[in-house]
């Protein structure tokens, strides 16, 4: 990464800084009834798998950390998701769900992301705002010719 970086600094004269800035997220919390959530074995192979075909979307995780679910969910709800759960294990579990900016076909049962969360994992995706590091472009020139 740190090689790419230099490359892109050289090639388009690009120019950056990081800074926290307030936006849209969700925030990752237990349930009312509570997190239904399985404790891995400590001797548990760790893994998460992710899969999908363009319209639903399948994890499967072993050892898996609330970090790392709010982490991959981030990818499909549209909006960053932080861990506000306050569970440090490590758990198995399996997600079925729709992305947030996906149209579920008229004879699928896979739910939305929101009920995914709230159903098959007793945990909630709460609209709220928080600071989130921002990675921001000062400068970019379009590349010299090779």
């Amino acid at each position: 990464m740190q090689m790419l970086q230099g490359l892109l600094a050289e090639r388009f004269q690009l120019k950056v800084h990081r800074e926290m800035k307030e936006t849209a997220v969700y925030a990752l919390v237990v349930g009312k009834n509570g997190a239904k959530l399985k404790e891995s074995a400590p001797d548990a192979m760790g893994g998460t798998s992710v899969r999908g075909n363009g319209i639903e979307m399948h994890m499967e995780a072993s050892k898996g950390t609330m970090d790392k679910l709010a982490y991959q969910l981030s990818l499909t709800a549209g909006r960053p998701v932080l861990d506000r759960t306050g569970l440090t294990g490590q758990y198995t579990y399996a997600l079925d769900w729709l992305p947030a900016n996906g149209a579920a076909p008229p004879d699928s049962d896979i739910p939305s992301i929101f009920t995914a969360v709230q159903e098959q994992l007793g945990l909630r995706l709460e609209a709220t705002k928080a600071p989130v590091e921002m990675l921001m472009i000062d400068r970019a020139e379009r590349p010299s010719e090779n």
